[in-house]
């Protein structure tokens, strides 16, 4: 019997970086927003594991590894066979690898005994990467640290239009050029995050100049915010309603008629199995 699960995408709503860690990593503070964009997974009992993607990816799918690291932890013989078909898209900063991921690891525990706990998971899902674990929960996450879940929030009311352009950043290449020259980090509020700060931006536009460009079109749409998602190169503006962002993101679509344009709205999960609601 298979299992069908949505797995969904996510904005950094606002993302501070604040140096690097003694373990390597960067010291991050963040807001995060999962939206209904979304990769289809089904998966299914088999022999062994077997995880294929209709399209190319540009590392290891790091589903797979989260998979194989949770049949370890159980101890088990037990395989499965997932498929999954990608409609986020690839280096955009938008998780969909590490939201494939945490699915996988939520559906696959309860699929195949015995069930380990839920701290057990987001152990695991931290080793495979840095924002896999705030997809187990989704919704609206602070994150700090590397990306650990510290407070969760009701869900944003906002609606999104989000654009992804025809170019793509590579996250170590951004977090690199950053390190090279680091932001100040005087701007942080203590009353909350200033939405839409997203302080890779500098480094990713020194990398992809065209990048300014697309932040200035949405800029320009006149929502309530806009920002930078992730390491690039996706954008987004919030707007009141759906309504208001439907009309911007068409506007949009005539205006970069190169890029792939979105409209979303907030989940207050990070993945749906077939049946159930955002």
């Amino acid at each position: 019997m298979k299992t069908r699960v949505l797995a969904y995408a996510k904005l950094n709503l606002c993302l501070e970086v604040h140096g690097l860690r003694s373990d390597g990593f960067h010291e991050i503070r963040a807001l995060v927003q999962t939206i209904d964009l979304a990769d289809r997974i089904e998966i299914a009992p088999g022999r062994d594991v077997q995880v294929s993607c209709g399209t190319k990816l540009n590392g290891p799918n790091i589903a797979e590894q989260a998979v194989r690291a949770l049949l370890r932890r159980k101890r088990t013989r037990a395989g499965v066979t997932i498929r999954i078909e990608k409609d986020i898209p690839l280096g955009a900063g938008l998780g969909g690898g590490s939201s494939d991921a945490a699915a996988v690891l939520a559906v696959v525990n309860r699929l195949i005994p015995p069930v380990i706990p839920h701290s057990d998971l987001l152990e695991i899902a931290g080793t495979i990467g840095a924002d896999v674990p705030l997809f187990l929960p989704g919704g609206c996450v602070r994150v700090s640290g590397r990306g650990t879940p510290e407070e969760f929030l009701p869900p944003r009311s906002e609606a999104y239009v989000v654009l992804v352009p025809p170019v793509h950043c590579s996250t170590s290449e951004v977090y690199r050029t950053w390190r090279a020259a680091p932001l100040a980090t005087d701007r942080c509020r203590k009353d909350g995050p200033e939405l839409g700060r997203n302080d890779l931006f500098s480094a990713a536009v020194r990398l992809v100049p065209e990048l300014q460009g697309f932040r200035n079109a949405v800029a320009d749409l006149g929502g309530l915010f806009s920002g930078m998602t992730g390491s690039g190169s996706g954008f987004y503006a919030t707007f009141a309603d759906g309504v208001q962002a439907e009309q911007a993101c068409a506007n949009l679509r005539r205006q970069e008629p190169g890029c792939r344009v979105y409209c979303c709205q907030p989940t207050d999960v990070g993945f749906a199995e077939e049946g159930d609601e955002a």
